[in-house]
């Protein structure tokens, strides 16, 4: 049995040495990961290194609570409203369409896809701003998403991921218009964490690998026409709303009346900026977009900006929400500094099998409190308020006597 299995690797690893010889010179090849720890068996013939970190973060804690956290609307119910778990899978699978005709590695492109947001809190950005205030405030660094995805996968739940993972996961960030991309090529452990300290500052970061740089732009490409359908589809805008929806954009989307053809939008979008990406990057050192597209893409992002995401409608809980962060915050850090082990920051968090130890070790309490948060999901977050904040209702009340024996 063993020669079988033995005959069928020598067929594996055959294969996977005529992949990497199909790959672009620019490509991340599968020989080349490095891991920090190599606390894992390493069987890269049946799973390569990048396939493998796939699997490590689909099958991590984090991952599970995708599902429960939104990507621009908050508070809202809709079925058919974006979570960051559909966000991620149409990032990859751009990133994917993108990298596959560009011959790059795309197994460590579906990877970064699938883990780059992770470490979003609950109610997206609005959330990441009150956390990284909150953060400050307790004398840490600040917050952010990209470097909390870092924290989640890496640190708490300690999944062992490759540095180029790591690194395209800390420079993923598709808010920033830049929209010309060269890798640095220089990757080691020291990089990897001077980028995370950058991050949290807010310092912008380039990925160094050219999956990495795919990845950030089909961000870009995944989620703004995406946005401003979730935008109609909760009747935050209206037609009239659309008449501000940027001339160039219609022109090149083919598109006159956008409220009457809106379920062309997204589509048309995504097959344009996708082909602009290809014809733009193909035979050159960087990745990106043309200058057609890139006006585009800036004239649809300051659009949704202005109408989506300045929204007073969005922004009418902020001042709760920042009461509510600073009370359960409040609330856990007590918890856990008079260790009431029966706290939800224990029986949910600490407690978890998923929880590393060297984290448990390592970390300080507001660190450990940051986390939890930002680890919530929406839901979960207004269960966790309301148990706080509201009175214990009463089944039944005790026989004993009212009056105190003297």
């Amino acid at each position: 049995m063993q020669e079988k299995y033995h005959a069928f690797y020598q067929h594996l690893a055959t294969l996977s040495m005529d992949s990497d010889t199909h790959l672009s010179s620019h490509a991340c090849l599968d020989s080349e990961y490095m891991r920090i720890f190599h606390k894992f068996t390493e069987e890269g013939v049946i799973r390569p290194p990048y396939a493998r970190d796939t699997d490590r973060i689909l099958n991590s804690m984090a991952y599970t609570r995708y599902s429960d956290k939104t990507q621009v609307f908050f508070l809202v119910d809709h079925i058919h409203i974006t979570h960051r778990a559909l966000h991620v899978q149409m990032v990859a699978r751009v990133a994917r369409t993108i990298g596959r005709a560009l011959s790059l590695n795309n197994d460590l492109i579906e990877a970064i896809s699938l883990g780059h947001d992770i470490g979003h809190p609950p109610f997206g950005h609005e959330g990441e701003t009150i956390l990284n205030a909150l953060a400050k405030k307790v004398g840490l660094q600040g917050f952010t998403h990209s470097t909390q995805s870092y924290r989640w996968l890496e640190v708490i739940e300690d999944r062992d991921l490759t540095l180029q993972v790591l690194d395209g996961i800390l420079s993923h960030n598709g808010e920033e218009h830049v929209y010309e991309l060269i890798p640095d090529r220089k990757l080691s452990v020291s990089t990897v964490l001077e980028k995370y300290e950058k991050a949290l500052l807010r310092i912008d970061c380039f990925p160094s690998t050219y999956e990495g740089c795919v990845v950030r732009l089909a961000d870009s490409i995944a989620y703004v026409g995406r946005d401003l359908i979730d935008a109609l589809n909760v009747n935050l805008l209206a037609r009239e709303d659309l008449i501000h929806f940027p001339e160039l954009c219609s022109k090149m989307l083919g598109i006159e009346d956008i409220w009457a053809e809106r379920d062309k939008v997204e589509r048309r979008t995504v097959d344009l900026l996708v082909k602009d990406v290809l014809c733009a990057s193909y035979n050159q050192k960087e990745i990106r977009f043309s200058e057609e597209g890139q006006a585009f893409l800036r004239a649809f992002k300051e659009f949704n900006f202005y109408s989506i995401c300045r929204s007073p409608i969005l922004a009418v809980n902020q001042k709760r929400m920042e009461r509510l962060f600073s009370d359960l915050y409040e609330y856990y850090l007590d918890d856990l500094e008079h260790e009431r082990t029966n706290s939800a920051i224990f029986t949910d968090f600490l407690d978890s099998n998923s929880t590393s130890l060297r984290y448990k070790e390592l970390t300080s309490p507001e660190q450990i409190v940051i986390d939890f948060l930002a680890g919530m999901t929406d839901r979960y977050f207004e269960a966790r308020c309301k148990e706080i904040v509201l009175p214990t209702r009463v089944e039944h009340f005790s026989k004993k006597s009212c009056f105190l024996e003297k």
